[in-house]
């Protein structure tokens, strides 16, 4: 199989587990979703480092990793009342500016290459 094949069937099954653990996080299944929570950040640092070597792709999947990082402490904070909301702040923030990064330099690319 190739890079790209697994990198694309790894990106399908982190957005289940994604799914999975959002609707752990709406029905506040507190076990459930804490446990999913360690293979969809595990799945998403996978991706991040199988995508390493192409910028583009990599900054795309560091800021789902950002995202997921977020999601996550947002959740973990409300099933156990613990406030993470500063830090969720933190890594939604983080993953804007890399998607900012990311929009300038298709942009940049696109004018120089006209």
């Amino acid at each position: 199989m190739d890079i790209t094949t697994q990198i694309k069937r790894s990106e399908n099954l982190h957005i289940l587990l994604w799914l999975i653990k959002d609707m752990c996080w709406l029905n506040q299944w507190v076990l459930a979703g804490t446990i999913i929570f360690f293979p969809t950040l595990i799945l998403a640092i996978y991706i991040c480092y199988k995508t390493k070597d192409t910028l583009l792709s990599f900054l795309v999947n560091l800021a789902v990793l950002a995202w997921i990082i977020a999601n996550s402490c947002w959740m973990l904070g409300e099933f156990y009342k613990l406030n993470l909301n500063t830090i969720s702040t933190l890594f939604f923030a983080f993953g804007i500016v890399l998607m900012l990064y990311y929009v300038g330099l298709i942009l940049y690319k696109k004018q120089t290459d006209s």
